[in-house]
């Protein structure tokens, strides 16, 4: 789901800080709206979720630089485990290595792997944080995990369609197809109303395609996008209880 070159927001190279969007645009997408759902699950303690997802920004925008990315996830876990404890702080390291992971080169992750691996984590980073937060809280956390599985089968499979489209067929591919497939089914077995309002969108996409002879890369993130918003809402009328 990549479409766009690097952007730099803040500070030239070769300045003490230097702020920049990653690369992937898509995972820039999930992430916000992820961190939507998010907002929307926690909303009694909106604040405190707010504040959570503001210290994840600076991680994220240290992509490109490994020193600064590691100086900035110990501040924002100091930070985080003052005021909200270590499980936080815990989870806010694992997103740190997530990003190194997938922006250092001298891992040598292919492109298949790499991709599922930061669309996955900017689809987790933020919910994960909210089901932390209904946890110490002692909430029920269904809606949480319906809403976790609804973004990252959605995801997954846009993932998946971009690579079909473009018939690039990696072997890894397979192994995402199905897991997309097994998400899809445990968002039926969760909430089958959820699952088959999210469907909807896909199918459109299939009709879609069968119109389109060879869509370009923009069009397919422009699609992929639609859908993830398609699903973000879907999600957001169910935590609102306006679905069943």
């Amino acid at each position: 789901m990549t479409y766009g070159q690097n952007q730099f927001v803040l500070s030239p190279k070769g300045n003490w800080l230097s702020l920049k969007l990653p690369r992937e645009y898509g995972a820039i997408v999930v992430f916000v709206l992820a961190s939507m759902i998010s907002l929307v699950l926690s909303a009694k303690d909106f604040a405190a979720i707010a504040c959570l997802q503001l210290c994840l920004w600076p991680l994220i925008l240290s992509a490109h630089r490994p020193k600064q990315l590691l100086l900035l996830s110990f501040l924002a876990m100091a930070v985080i485990q003052l005021f909200a404890g270590l499980p936080f702080a815990l989870w806010t390291a694992a997103v740190a290595v997530g990003i190194f992971a997938v922006s250092s080169p001298s891992l040598h992750l292919g492109a298949l792997l790499r991709e599922s691996i930061g669309l996955s984590g900017a689809a987790l980073t933020p919910l994960v944080f909210s089901c932390l937060l209904g946890y110490t809280q002692g909430l029920d956390l269904s809606l949480h995990l319906a809403s976790v599985v609804a973004l990252l089968a959605a995801t997954l499979t846009s993932s998946t369609m971009i690579y079909l489209c473009r018939k690039q067929r990696p072997v890894a591919l397979v192994l995402l197809v199905v897991l997309s497939f097994l998400l899809w089914l445990g968002l039926t077995a969760l909430n089958a109303p959820l699952a088959a309002l999210s469907l909807v969108v896909y199918v459109l996409q299939g009709l879609w395609l069968l119109l389109v002879a060879t869509p370009s890369y923009k069009q397919l993130g422009q699609v992929q996008s639609l859908c993830l918003l398609w699903v973000s809402i879907a999600i957001v009328l169910h935590v609102l209880k306006v679905i069943a």
